[in-house]
């Protein structure tokens, strides 16, 4: 709840910096870093946890905005989530949509992938390049109050309840097959099941 607090609070501060005729015509692009879809089909919940928060977000927002969840930083030939956050912002341009705001939902912190990738590659080269004429970014969460006293409720909880780790944690993709996943999750469930702290 913390997470989405933080990026609701963050969203509308960056609406605020938006000239007033074009604040209500923003949309708003959501952007995670994307996943193999061979992960996304063996089950990883990652997709679904992202769109979850997302929907989190924008019922905190009353839906003030149009907005969809798009996936940044694919790498190498393999198909990937999508549509990219590059292909999304060519694509609303080429219909007319020139007010976008990027909101970073998957990262917690500023890095290459917000700094570069979302600052520099999409705002001041393709932004510029196609015609973009609002191009907003909201910041990563950071040390943001909301995020922060989050954190510590997590950790807070965590301590409290005495578990070695949450069982969501303990749960393998229906269809992984990755020997690394089998050892992690077996060495944890031994560790929960010998009631270490």
């Amino acid at each position: 709840m913390a997470n989405i607090l933080c990026f609701a609070d963050l969203i509308s501060k960056e609406l605020e910096l938006v000239p007033e005729e074009d604040r209500n015509d923003m949309i708003l692009l959501f952007t995670a870093h994307a996943l193999p879809m061979s992960a996304v089909n063996r089950g990883d919940p990652y997709a679904a946890e992202v769109a979850a928060t997302v929907l989190g977000v924008m019922q905190k927002l009353n839906f003030s905005h149009s907005y969809r969840l798009v996936w940044q930083s694919k790498v190498g030939p393999v198909d990937w989530l999508s549509p990219q956050t590059d292909d999304a912002i060519k694509g609303y341009v080429s219909k007319g949509k020139k007010n976008l705001m990027l909101i970073p939902i998957s990262f917690v912190n500023e890095h290459i992938e917000t700094l570069h990738e979302l600052d520099i590659e999409y705002g001041e080269e393709l932004a510029h390049k196609i015609g973009v004429k609002n191009y907003r970014r909201v910041p990563a969460p950071n040390d943001h109050p909301s995020f922060i006293e989050g954190l510590a409720d997590i950790l807070k909880s965590h301590l409290k309840s005495e578990e070695v780790c949450n069982p969501q944690l303990l749960l393998r993709c229906p269809l992984c097959t990755k020997a690394t996943c089998h050892h992690t999750k077996d060495w944890l469930s031994q560790l929960k099941q010998k009631g270490l702290k």
